[in-house]
């Protein structure tokens, strides 16, 4: 069969008709957007499935679009070589949207709160995607993403200053041009100079809360002693010191109006602290020693002493 008979025959025929189609050695890029437009759930599946499926960024994306709530689909998708950042994006968005959804249903958590959890488990795996494609990618590469975060809503501060305390000023410096519309050559002079008024104009032309002025300040500051993630460098984990350096910083400063984001960068620190204490425990395992005993983060028992005292 020619191209476009199988092109017709995936847009009218029927699921066990579609699912022979997406099962054949080679299904050439039109093919693959037919089947991924029209095809059932089923054609869907064996479609993504088969490595001698041509399937285009486009493709992905709307199979996506169709299917993004369906688990085994995103799982297929996943498992393919070479995916584009903006699909692994989706593909987290989707499964954080899922996830989301069902923890709502089942009362485990509030939505504002599972909300909140969600947008920070996709603003790490963001970040993480920028660090395990920066050293195959070219600057034009970095630019498309963040333009993909930004259509999807998903260019946030929060996600900027995550993105400053793992180390990924290659981020932050591509988002400023993504939302600000000037030249990384404007972008980088207004960055050499953190403490001038020209920062601040450019973090409000690029539309970022202006409250988080004083922690994007401190985070640059301590990058240009610590040093930014080379491109080779895949690791995208928060930074404790940076965090705790940023963290004294919005304390002196703090008004009562930073409330919110001294809250976020709380939840930042613990999150490092978590991560560096995983990493202590992998280091002592690959010794033969045995991992340094550490107390809860929290003591429950202190706590619930505290609070009884208190009633």
């Amino acid at each position: 069969m020619s191209e476009a008979e199988l092109i017709d025959c995936a847009t009218v025929g029927d699921a066990l008709a579609q699912t022979a189609i997406g099962r054949r050695a080679h299904v050439p890029v039109g093919v693959a957007a037919a089947l991924a437009e029209f095809g059932a759930r089923e054609a869907a599946i064996t479609l993504v499935m088969n490595p001698g499926a041509d399937l285009t960024e486009a493709t992905m994306r709307r199979l996506l679009e169709r299917f993004g709530d369906d688990g085994e689909i995103r799982e297929a998708l996943l498992a393919r070589p070479f995916l584009p950042a903006a699909i692994r994006s989706q593909l987290v968005q989707a499964t954080a949207s899922s996830l989301l959804a069902f923890a709502v249903d089942c009362a485990w958590l509030s939505r504002e709160r599972a909300e909140r959890v969600s947008r920070e488990a996709r603003d790490k795996a963001n970040v993480t995607i920028v660090a395990d494609t920066a050293s195959g990618s070219s600057r034009k590469g970095l630019r498309s993403f963040v333009s993909h975060l930004r259509k999807t809503g998903q260019l946030t501060a929060s996600l900027l200053l995550r993105a400053l305390l793992s180390g990924r000023r290659d981020l932050f410096e591509a988002a400023l041009v993504e939302l600000s519309g000037l030249s990384e050559a404007r972008v980088a002079g207004q960055l050499s100079a953190l403490r001038g008024a020209g920062f601040a104009a450019l973090s409000a032309r690029a539309g970022l809360p202006p409250k988080f002025l004083p922690a994007f300040r401190a985070a640059l500051e301590a990058l240009s002693e610590v040093g930014a993630s080379s491109p080779s460098e895949e690791k995208a984990e928060l930074r404790l010191a940076m965090i705790e350096r940023v963290l004294a910083r919005c304390d002196r400063v703090n008004d009562g109006e930073l409330e919110r984001l001294v809250a976020l960068l709380r939840r930042f620190e613990m999150e490092a602290a978590i991560e560096a204490g995983a990493r202590q425990d992998a280091g002592a395992r690959r010794q033969g020693v045995a991992a340094t005993p550490r107390g809860p983060i929290v003591d429950m028992r202190a706590l619930e002493a505290a609070l009884a005292e208190a009633a």
